[in-house]
């Protein structure tokens, strides 16, 4: 069957499930932290830790189930043009907002993120809805095929989201419950609906599992090295936050400006995207004074030559849309697109699961209606040339 299932490790008890759907076999010696299960890439199936490794005292062996992830009358493998390229094949969108990657990326099941690629564009983070909160979604790229979205390593066991890489792609900042050491449990527990800044480096070119707490913030660095984000004013209020910025001047960071009340005008407001150059600034907000109370919408302000930040324009019908939630604006790494999040009925839950589908089931994702969809960024500059009038 090939190195994806015979590897130079031992493979035994083989079983198929009834419908041809999944094949579930014997892994041993997968290695003390589980590693071994599932670590790799595979030309076709996805391994998953699904069940976790148990030791048998005396060999001091591993045994782990594996569950591979792939439908042997399918075509939806590795190999599957539609894993292909940047976009997954896809034909790009106009200024008509599209489905990014169903079936792959946009699934029967909740994403909560756009998708974050990597600086060289050959990694992918986006953040996946199950029943305990949220989870980090991993991709990478080979030979100019993607892997299958899988859970990553350093992420699954807390509610992780909001993933974003620096600027030379070796750290990616996220967003986590996960406890905080120093802390009782009484006190982790205590703000536990608050997601703290945390940060992971690549090491020999793989994520590992542990994460550092970030105390600067998962702020967003422009090439002038002014970086932008969130900041709670008061830790104890949800609604406190606001999107700012700080400067940087020899070495050392200002402390945070909070953005002008017309871009802080929403009840909730939040940071999306800066351009490099920090010509414009895409967020979200809710509650804004324009719009109705349970109206979540995209916003950009441009930026003047001399520094001043322009009033807020909406995206428009081409993103928002009335009593609806349109939110994580990001710009594709080559700048010709932007991503986003909508959150509105369809008929996606009234179909068959997909092979990616079916690869999530064991880590119980959230069904839902969050959709990633992309449109092409001339919006942003047809907007630019409006504002400029």
């Amino acid at each position: 069957m090939g190195p994806a299932i015979n590897t130079t490790l031992a493979e035994s008890s083989p079983f198929v499930t009834p419908g041809d759907d999944f094949l579930l076999f014997i892994l041993h010696s997968c290695g003390g932290d589980g590693r071994g299960c599932g670590s790799g890439d595979a030309q076709w199936g996805n391994r998953q830790e699904n069940c976790g490794a148990v030791m048998e005292s005396t060999m001091k062996i591993f045994w782990c189930l594996l569950v591979c992830s792939f439908a042997i009358n399918s075509e939806s493998t590795l190999a599957d043009p539609s894993f292909e390229g940047k976009y997954f094949s896809q034909t790009p969108p106009g200024m008509t907002a599209k489905k990014f990657a169903p079936g792959i990326i946009s699934t029967i099941y909740h994403e909560h993120s756009s998708p974050v690629y990597s600086p060289d564009g050959k990694e992918m983070f986006y953040t996946l809805s199950h029943e305990h909160g949220h989870a980090l979604m991993y991709l990478r790229m080979e030979n100019g095929q993607w892997s299958i979205p899988k859970t990553a390593l350093f992420s699954g066991e807390f509610s992780d989201d909001k993933a974003h890489f620096s600027a030379d792609g070796k750290r990616l900042y996220f967003s986590s419950k996960r406890p905080i050491d120093g802390l009782t449990e009484e006190e982790n527990k205590l703000r536990g609906w608050v997601y703290r800044d945390w940060y992971i480096d690549k090491i020999n070119d793989e994520w590992p599992r542990t994460a550092t707490l970030n105390l600067d913030g998962n702020m967003t660095q422009t090439l002038s090295g002014t970086i932008y984000g969130n900041k709670l004013s008061d830790i104890d209020d949800p609604y406190s936050n606001r999107i700012s910025y700080q400067t940087l001047t020899n070495g050392t960071y200002s402390e945070p400006v909070i953005m002008s009340d017309d871009i802080n005008s929403g009840r909730l407001n939040y940071f999306g995207f800066v351009a490099p150059d920090e010509s414009y600034l895409l967020f979200y907000a809710l509650g804004r004074p324009e719009m109705a109370d349970d109206t979540m919408s995209i916003f950009i302000s441009f930026r003047s030559p001399d520094g001043v930040w322009g009033k807020s324009i909406s995206l428009g019908e081409p993103v928002n849309y009335d009593g609806g939630t349109s939110r994580f604006p990001r710009i594709s790494p080559d700048g010709k697109y932007l991503f986003f999040n909508w959150q509105k009925d369809d008929d996606n839950q009234n179909r068959e699961l997909t092979l990616v589908e079916k690869s999530f089931v064991a880590n119980e994702p959230y069904i839902g209606n969050g959709d990633i969809y992309w449109i092409s960024s001339e919006i942003i500059e047809q907007l630019r040339h409006t504002n400029e009038q």
